[in-house]
């Protein structure tokens, strides 16, 4: 079994640079005063916390948009209140209403309505025998007369007549 015979080369730092180059920058860094230097770190500092903070809140804030939305999406049977989501999430009420406001434009009840609905016009499209009332428990919505309310708003017909204009 023939092998390359090992070549030995210079050490790579975590940083990326070689052994030795580290020492060469250092030596070529000017010497500065402590006044230039301290005015350049609070002008590195304030363009941190004004860019990088807000942008890191600001992402924080929408992974857990995504979180909620997924929760959702995967809890649409079981009761979805503010309260409930509060407690899950470790948020108050005021940050949920602002969360749902600023990312999804809607109250939490519209947005879950809107999923529960989404839900139950995919089970109506399947052209199945599932009964009405059945489609409503499936898709979260644990009162019938409340199902057929939101969804006549919703579509501008009732969830039968929808199914039978398919």
């Amino acid at each position: 079994c023939y092998s390359d015979p090992v070549v030995p080369h210079k050490t790579e730092h975590s940083l990326g640079y070689r052994e030795g180059e580290l020492s060469e920058l250092y030596e070529k860094t000017p010497i500065i005063s402590k006044e230039k230097l301290s005015a350049h770190l609070n002008i590195i500092n304030a363009l941190v916390k004004s860019f990088w903070v807000d942008g890191l809140i600001s992402l924080k804030r929408s992974m857990l948009s995504v979180r909620i939305e997924r929760y959702i999406e995967e809890n649409l049977r079981e009761v979805l209140t503010v309260d409930h989501l509060c407690e899950h999430f470790s948020v108050s009420k005021n940050a949920l209403y602002g969360i749902f406001h600023r990312e999804f434009g809607n109250t939490v009840t519209e947005y879950v309505n809107e999923r529960r609905l989404t839900a139950a016009e995919k089970l109506l499209h399947m052209r199945n025998k599932m009964s009405i009332s059945h489609i409503a428990e499936s898709s979260g919505f644990s009162d019938y007369n409340y199902f057929i309310r939101v969804f006549r708003k919703h579509f501008g017909t009732t969830p039968l007549q929808y199914r039978k204009n398919i």
